[in-house]
């Protein structure tokens, strides 16, 4: 009676592989030091750009818009305007 003899067969190498076992492995970070930045709202901006951006920002406090992303009023189920 003859046994079977299980062939393994090498390791594919390709680059998914490669790619895939760098992410398992992670990736060590260089060091970088936490300086503050200057706020873009206090650089002066001239030309189109810093008429745009003040159109803009003119314009959204107009709306009363207050730059926070938190949740509005006009999101909520509550306004059943179109609910029959």
């Amino acid at each position: 009676k003859v046994e079977p003899v299980e062939k393994k067969l090498p390791p594919i190498n390709d680059t998914r592989s490669d790619l895939l076992n760098q992410i398992r492995e992670g990736v060590a970070l260089k060091p970088v030091s936490s300086e503050p930045k200057p706020a873009t709202d206090s650089i002066p901006q001239g030309g189109l750009a810093g008429a745009l951006s003040r159109a803009l920002a003119e314009r959204s406090r107009l709306l009363g818009y207050t730059g926070d992303s938190g949740d509005e009023s006009s999101d909520t189920s509550e306004d059943d305007e179109w609910d029959d």
